[in-house]
């Protein structure tokens, strides 16, 4: 019996050794299984932190891009207006570009009849002066008589 009982104390001696190893590991298991915890929830509020940032960016980048979209369609029309404002002034330019030619083509034109009617008054009178100065000398050469400058008389002569 003591051999039976001696088998058991030794049994037992094991039995607690055991249940001291498994009360380590336990503890051990424990505190891994808390450090576990913690990283999972850590993890878990940075994964909430991380969607609420990427959701935040979102937003703002849907924000950014609804106002450069406004943004561009107002400097599409304000563009559209000054071609159209661009091509009407080209148009009055050319207008007033083809108004200056008919101007100086006009002035031109009236400057050319003046000068052709003045060289023409001017022919005619030359012209006259000479018929003038022939008829003058005919009469001389009839009458004997000379006609000049501060010969007031030469007239009542003739007559």
């Amino acid at each position: 019996m003591v051999q039976v009982i001696d088998g058991l104390r030794i049994t037992r001696v094991r039995h607690v050794q055991r249940i001291k190893g498994l009360d380590a590991m336990e503890s051990k298991m424990d505190l891994d299984s808390q450090f576990l915890i913690g990283s999972a929830s850590g993890a878990m509020e940075e994964r909430e932190r991380l969607r609420a940032k990427k959701e935040r960016l979102r937003h703002e980048s849907e924000h950014v891009k609804a106002v450069q979209l406004r943004e561009a369609a107002g400097l599409q029309e304000e563009l559209r207006q000054l071609d159209e404002e661009h091509e009407q002034l080209e148009g009055k330019l050319l207008s007033l570009a083809e108004e200056a030619k008919r101007d100086d083509y006009l002035r031109m034109r009236s400057e050319r009849q003046a000068d052709d009617a003045r060289e023409r008054r001017h022919g005619f009178l030359r012209e006259q002066g000479s018929g003038w100065s022939a008829e003058f000398q005919r009469v001389t050469d009839i009458t004997g008589v000379s006609f000049g400058e501060g010969r007031r008389d030469a007239v009542e002569k003739v007559v």
